[in-house]
């Protein structure tokens, strides 16, 4: 759903941003709305010192279970490489849980990434091989995993999500496309 269709004051808002130069509050804002009420809803920060600040804005808009933690460049994307606190949310009870690593290596130029949605769906079909991103698809689906309950640790959840993704349909995303020169 549009920001437009569904909240358009809070979309004049972040119009607001090519004047002013920065993000205003309303992006933080519009990423805690919640219109079709999902059960579950991971949320990435910029900044952490406004983790709690994000989980007492999920209880008070009555979100059955949030993840709020320091995303990749914002995104709601789990770091492979790095330990992760993901500040949760349950039925109106907060917590924090550390989630340890889960590769190893240099650091990933997360923000040269190139963002090319065929790259996504070559990825997915086990077209392109990208250890890091797929590590961070792996990382960031085992928080949703958790959070639903589906595994009952972190750890566990890590297990399960890589299980997952191992197992994944690799049709489903249709048939196979040829990639542009720069994959």
């Amino acid at each position: 759903i549009g920001l437009e269709d569904f909240c358009p004051d809070v979309e004049r808002l972040i119009a607001l941003r090519p004047k002013l130069g920065v993000r205003t509050v309303a992006h933080s804002f519009a990423r805690a709305l919640n219109p079709l009420r999902a059960a579950a809803q991971i949320q990435a920060i910029t900044h952490p010192p406004y983790r709690p600040l994000q989980q007492e804005a999920a209880v008070l808009l009555g979100q059955p279970s949030a993840a709020v933690f320091k995303g990749i460049g914002g995104e709601a994307q789990r770091n492979p490489l790095k330990t992760c606190l993901v500040a949760w949310v349950r039925d109106g009870a907060m917590g924090e849980e550390d989630w340890p690593s889960i590769r190893s290596g240099s650091p990933y130029p997360w923000r040269e990434e190139d963002l090319d949605p065929d790259r996504a769906m070559a990825l997915w079909r086990g077209e392109l091989e990208l250890p890091i991103p797929e590590a961070s698809v792996i990382a960031s689906a085992a928080i949703g995993l958790w959070l639903t309950g589906y595994a009952s640790s972190p750890a566990e959840a890590d297990v399960l999500a890589e299980r997952l993704w191992e197992e994944r349909d690799r049709a489903r995303l249709g048939p196979q496309r040829e990639m542009r020169a720069s994959a």
